[in-house]
């Protein structure tokens, strides 16, 4: 007898269902067919596939550069550095704390 980890774990479960089907109870997760109704106008497309599909190019022109010189150029993406430490004016205005 398997008790794994989940909702419906435990002996409960187990021995309520009959004697060959004792074990793991199976959570019924269909996937049913639904229906939008969405106008095909309103749809707009995700742009986060648009900036990778940009660094790509680059890459790949990066790469052919480096390629073209004989040396090793780094492609793996960078996220951006941290902001340069600055002062904030408060112009003699009163603090408000959070």
């Amino acid at each position: 007898m398997t008790n794994s980890k989940g909702k419906r774990r435990g002996t409960r479960y187990m021995f309520f269902r009959p004697f060959r089907k004792h074990g793991v109870v199976p959570l019924a997760t269909k996937i049913l067919a639904k229906r939008i109704n969405e106008h095909i106008e309103h749809i707009k497309h995700s742009k986060s596939r648009d900036s990778l599909l940009k660094r790509m190019k680059e890459n790949n022109q990066k790469k052919k550069e480096a390629k073209e010189k004989g040396t090793w150029v780094q492609l793996k993406h960078q996220p951006a550095p941290p902001r340069e430490a600055h002062f904030v004016r408060t112009n003699r205005k009163e603090l408000e704390l959070l």
